[in-house]
Formats: C-alpha cells, structure tokens, sequence
C-alpha cells in the first residue's frame, strides 16, 4: 500500500491507518454483506454472522510512505485514516473478472446486491444459464442450459432435478453472476428478464 502521507509525524501509526484501512477494503469487496430473510428481518445482526477479516484470512500487508509536504498545512500533513479502503475494491474486482470472466456492475462489489437492478422476472420464465468451468463439468459437460425459474433458490432447485452432479455444490460451491454481479448467498434474488446468468465456482474462501 502506497500512499502520500505529507509529513509522517508517527510513521508506525500511518502504516497501521495503511493496512487497517486496506483491511477494511478487501472485506467490502468480498466478505461485508447485510443478508435480508424474505421476512425482511436482518438475518446476520451480529460480528458472528457479518463476515469481516481477521487476520487469518490476510496477508502481510507491506506499506510505503510516501512524504510530500502539504503545503496547506502548516506541518505538511495529509490525512491518511480510510483512504486505503478505496484501492483493494477495484483491485479485487478486477482480479475476478480476470479470474472468470465476468465483470462486476456499477455500485456493486462480490456479494451486494445491485440496488439499480430492475426488471425482474415475476412469474418464472424459461431462464438461460451458462455453466462455467468446473460447473458444466458437473453438469456431465453442459455448458448452458434453460430452465423456468423466478428466483435464485427456484434456478438452484431446477438445476438440482435436471443435472444431480451440481446438487452437492449448491450450498457452498457456486456462486450466481446476473448481468455480471455475483451473488452468493442470496437466495431470494428474483432473476430479471432476458438477463446473462453465469454459474460459477466459488473463490476459495468463500
């Protein structure tokens, strides 16, 4: 993490506010999510269900200071606590739509929501779903198939009667992209029509 810090008066204390922050960043991207039941009820109200990192889940983070007087200041300092929330977003993003070919929507990030999505489709029409790697290979080689489906929950049972090879991946092993975001664990999501539907393997982790 590299970042311009003005005047370092406590240099220990600004790397910490560096990868506190990055921290910070790489569980937006993957692991922070509100999870909502049907009933509307947050099902995930506490730190043992909203998901944040802990210092398992990351690596070292290495950090340089960069020192660029301020010259707004009479010091010379720069904030720097948050700022680097903002760079892991982007950088996890990308690695994923690199990873798989799939890239995120606008506003969202790995397992949100996208609130701009609209359309969606009320009464369970035939879906086309494209199965992606090590998923069409448990499907017996399939790479798309059509199922009629309002919601992703409806999508996983269809799936789970037409190809059985993709029934023991359904809890933990697939993830659902819909015009490039990727959902996890929303079940409830109901699919939009004439979207792009992509499932994938889940990253490890999660």
């Amino acid at each position: 993490m590299i970042q311009d810090a003005g005047k370092a008066v406590h240099p220990d204390y600004v790397e910490g506010q560096y990868q506190g922050g990055a921290a910070q960043g790489i569980g937006w991207a993957l692991n922070e999510e509100y999870i909502y039941g049907e009933d509307g009820r947050l099902q995930n109200p506490v730190f043992l269900d909203y998901r944040i990192p802990v210092c398992s889940d990351l690596p070292m983070i290495d950090t340089q200071i960069l020192e660029i007087p301020n010259p707004n200041h009479p010091y010379g300092v720069r904030g720097v606590g948050e700022t680097s929330i903002v760079p892991p977003l982007a950088a996890i993003a990308n690695a994923v739509s690199n990873a798989v070919g799939v890239r995120l929507g606008p506003h969202s990030h790995v397992t949100a929501e996208n609130p701009r999505r609209t359309g969606c489709n009320k009464r369970g029409l035939m879906v086309e779903v494209t199965l992606w790697g090590s998923i069409g290979a448990a499907a017996g080689g399939r790479k798309q198939i059509e199922v009629e489906a309002k919601t992703i929950r409806e999508l996983f049972a269809k799936l789970a009667v037409e190809c059985p090879g993709l029934e023991p991946l359904i809890d933990n092993g697939i993830a659902v992209a819909i015009d490039g975001v990727i959902y996890r664990d929303t079940w409830s999501k109901e699919l939009p029509d004439d979207a792009e539907i992509v499932l994938l393997p889940r990253l490890a982790g999660g």
